[in-house]
């Protein structure tokens, strides 16, 4: 988990965030895709970033993740979680 969902009221100032166009500087996802943390990129689009994991459970383990910001996957689209 990311770390991204916690209280109700900061999930729907995200969510509104993400509706925006603007990413929260405390999630460290939105962080590496601001290029403000470091991550080794494997595969860019407009959609989404896919990095290294910094504590991978096996060789090679990466994370794939959208470049718009949810508060969990349960708020993600279909058209960002089912590609």
């Amino acid at each position: 988990m990311s770390g991204c969902a916690s209280g109700s009221n900061v999930e729907h100032q995200r969510q509104r965030d993400s509706d925006q166009g603007s990413l929260p500087s405390d999630c460290v996802f939105c962080q590496i895709i601001r290029g403000e943390g470091p991550a080794l990129k494997l595969y860019e689009d407009d959609m989404c970033l896919c990095i290294l994991d910094v504590n991978p459970l096996s060789h090679g383990h990466s994370l794939i993740i959208p470049k718009a910001h949810f508060s969990s996957l349960n708020t993600t689209p279909p058209s960002v979680s089912n590609w």
